[in-house]
């Protein structure tokens, strides 16, 4: 049997590497995909669609403004059920021990620099 097709928030404020993330999911089967730089635009646009559903949102733990545990804060406050896959390249770091602290918990934390591979892993696997 199938998998659903998977409903996937990727917000990262480094363009190439959001990029090939957005190329990397779209490896998934009926996987959709959208992405924006930072955690204000990526809530903005939530509202202007009335909280769209998305199964699962890989945010980037270190961002300018608001980083990864506040976003991910604010996005399940809309979405309640959302899964949250953080990336950093500081995987033992404060953000890192505050994303773990998350409850319910993060789906998983994948440390940068990470392969194409693993990250479409960690998501089929959420």
């Amino acid at each position: 049997m199938n998998a659903p097709p998977l409903a996937i928030l990727v917000v990262d404020d480094d363009r190439l590497v959001r990029a090939a993330m957005v190329r990397s999911l779209r490896r998934i089967p009926g996987a959709t995909v959208l992405d924006y730089p930072d955690g204000p635009t990526a809530l903005a646009a939530l509202d202007a669609h009335q909280g769209r559903p998305h199964d699962v949102a890989v945010l980037d733990l270190k961002m300018p403004g608001m980083d990864g545990v506040e976003l991910a804060t604010h996005l399940r406050a809309k979405l309640p059920g959302l899964r949250i896959v953080f990336v950093s390249a500081d995987p033992h770091g404060e953000l890192a021990q505050r994303a773990r602290a998350l409850s319910p918990p993060a789906a998983g934390l994948l440390a940068k620099p990470w392969t194409p591979d693993e990250l479409v892993a960690l998501l089929r696997g959420t």
